[in-house]
């Protein structure tokens, strides 16, 4: 079977990553996805299949597989952040004219 996209850590990321999972400031999401990219790295010998590695890191098929696939496309930095939108989902229902009023 092809994978479209494969982990293969460098020992130097996989130190970072393992110091990122056991770092108190860690948000639990993050440590998800770095429980995630350990479990998918294929330099570690045979791996387990999407579904058993979701078991073991308390996720969803589909969060490995973007999880996965974000660390192929992306890169490691921009995996293990948090994204930051350019400006909000939706504009703010109050102005500043609305806000001088009140």
């Amino acid at each position: 079977m092809n994978k479209k996209y494969e982990v293969r850590l460098e020992p130097k990321e996989r130190e970072w990553i393992e110091q990122l999972l056991h770092a108190d400031s860690t948000s639990p999401g993050i440590r998800r996805r770095c429980l995630v990219l350990l479990l998918s790295d294929e330099n570690q010998g045979a791996i387990p299949k999407q579904a058993e590695i979701a078991q073991r890191s308390g996720v969803s098929d589909v969060t490995v597989y973007y999880t996965v696939k974000d660390y192929c496309t992306r890169g490691l930095d921009e995996t293990l952040r948090y994204r930051r939108r350019a400006e909000p989902a939706r504009p703010s229902p109050i102005t500043g004219e609305v806000e001088t009023q009140i």
